[in-house]
């Protein structure tokens, strides 16, 4: 599998150290301008996670260790089955795309992977667990614009059905684009090919669930069930940033998304999310002195 491509050398990935709470705040929430409807909107996507050693790899490589010969065996078999015993609407089951969106929610592992419009939201999911408030954290920030351009022009797809403002797909244009698995696989060139391309798109799930609305969510999904975002976003360093949440201003920033009303209560509407908050909130203290 070809997942390497040529880069600009001068384009070196940015790693920023976050060493005040507040200044993830200046990078994050960007005044990228959007002159269609003269408003300042972010082009970045993120995802947060408590541990910054974590590998961004989907829930799919991590269940299956990696083995690339039993993903692609049985990515489908899970995907069909779940679409067979699942009590859902039937427009969903004939929806690849929405299928895998509620598959992937009700936490059955696939190549999807969950990303925010949010810094806010992804910094909550760097801070959820007291448990690893020993280490540093990270934020990774991709330019969705940017991996849509590439998309576009790149790989030749600009005759298919595209956005054209947003630059985001819905789960309809995405399935005109590749009704399947197997049909987003042949996009790239045929597998093993010297000359495949592999690529990463972003799609808005459907909101099927207020979670989705809440956690401004947005996913993406790679060409081929093997291959890793981050191997992928590491041939591409132009675009993206890992912003490395040091553990001693964990505490800080929690507070301050406390008070903001980013927490579970919001995040995971329902009874698991509100005894998840509470737990937190009256939990011992993560702070052993104040500033």
């Amino acid at each position: 599998m070809n997942t390497k491509a040529k880069t600009n050398p001068a384009a070196e990935p940015k790693t920023i150290v976050i060493n005040k709470w507040y200044d993830i705040f200046k990078h994050g929430i960007n005044r990228d301008e959007w002159p269609e409807i003269k408003r300042y909107r972010t082009r970045h996507l993120f995802r947060g996670l408590g541990d910054s050693s974590w590998e961004l790899s989907t829930d799919l490589q991590r269940c299956m260790k990696d083995d690339e010969e039993l993903i692609t065996k049985l990515e489908s078999l899970m995907l069909r089955n779940f679409g067979k015993y699942a009590q859902i609407e039937p427009e969903i089951r004939a929806s690849k795309w929405a299928l895998m969106s509620v598959a992937r929610h009700h936490v059955l592992p696939t190549r999807i992977m969950d990303w925010t419009n949010s810094i806010l939201v992804a910094l909550h999911f760097v801070t959820a667990k007291e448990k690893y408030f020993d280490k540093d954290g990270v934020v990774w920030s991709v330019n969705y614009e940017a991996v849509y351009n590439m998309l576009k022009n790149d790989y030749k797809l600009n005759k298919k059905i595209l956005p054209r403002l947003a630059k985001v797909f819905t789960i309809e244009e995405l399935t005109q684009l590749a009704p399947s698995l197997e049909a987003l696989d042949k996009l790239g060139g045929k597998r093993g090919a010297k000359n495949r391309k592999d690529f990463m798109l972003f799609f808005e799930p459907p909101c099927i669930d207020a979670r989705f609305a809440n956690q401004y969510a947005v996913f993406s999904v790679m060409s081929s069930a093997t291959l890793k975002p981050e191997e992928w976003l590491k041939a591409h360093p132009e675009l993206y940033t890992k912003y490395i949440i040091p553990a001693k201003i964990k505490s800080d920033i929690r507070d301050a998304l406390d008070q903001a009303n980013i927490t579970e209560r919001v995040l995971f509407p329902g009874l698991d999310g509100l005894s998840k908050w509470l737990r937190r909130h009256y939990g011992p203290p993560t702070r052993k002195t104040f500033p």
